[in-house]
């Protein structure tokens, strides 16, 4: 199932949802839970970047 619909599912979860757009708060909320920790933290769950690319930008140290 995932070989037909990864790239669709991708596809819609890129227009939905794109890099930098908060849902219900997750960015400012994890973000204000991270901004203290000093080295690399890692975004397991990074797929698209949607909260990798602002955490990022705002001068954390993150790898995805």
């Amino acid at each position: 199932m995932f070989v037909e619909y990864g790239k669709l599912s991708t596809m819609v979860y890129e227009i939905t949802k794109p890099v930098g757009q908060s849902l219900a708060g997750d960015i400012e909320y994890y973000y204000e839970q991270l901004k203290d920790v000093k080295g690399p933290i890692l975004e397991a769950g990074v797929r698209t970047g949607r909260m990798l690319i602002p955490f990022i930008q705002k001068g954390l140290e993150m790898e995805g």
